[in-house]
């Protein structure tokens, strides 16, 4: 590895690090998002199709809600440890 490709190594994680939170809240929003669009379009397609009970439509259209909620967990769980480990006060310090 040349100086020149660890020093932007060094830059890429340096601002990844920095700006972890807004990076995993924005990466869990849109996971929702994207996850939600996807089953929301297995669903209209199911809806399309006349031979699909109701509670077959309700049961796909609450199962992507979950499975957008549900992929967007981890993310959101990371990004408060990291905000949470931030805003830690070093023991012995005070605000004085």
């Amino acid at each position: 590895m040349s100086k020149s490709s660890r020093q932007v190594h060094s830059v890429i994680v340096h601002f990844a690090m920095s700006n972890a939170v807004p990076i995993l809240l924005w990466s869990a929003i849109a996971l929702v998002l994207i996850t939600a669009a996807l089953y929301s379009a297995q669903y209209l397609i199911r809806v399309e199709n006349d031979s699909t009970s109701d509670g077959t439509r309700y049961y796909l259209f609450f199962d992507g809600l979950r499975m957008a909620l549900s992929e967007a967990v981890w993310p959101f769980v990371g990004a408060a440890m990291v905000w949470t480990l931030q805003r830690r006060k070093p023991e012995g310090k005070s605000d004085d």
